[in-house]
């Protein structure tokens, strides 16, 4: 959601009409590095579960 609204915003950052280079090349990081972190918090989250689940099973 908070992507959305960024890469919005930043569309609207124009000079004659034009995208500035700035706000593009800032559109990729922010696409990368949100997309990676959403990517790496699932699999944190995956890996406690399973961790948790091999606690369970042999009861340490």
């Amino acid at each position: 959601m908070i992507l959305l609204f960024s890469l919005e915003f930043l569309e609207t950052l124009t000079v004659d009409g034009v995208q500035r280079a700035d706000a593009e090349h800032l559109k990729e990081v922010m696409t990368v590095v949100i997309w990676f972190l959403a990517i790496c918090s699932i699999d944190v989250i995956d890996l406690s579960r399973l961790f948790m689940g091999f606690q369970f099973l042999w009861g340490s």
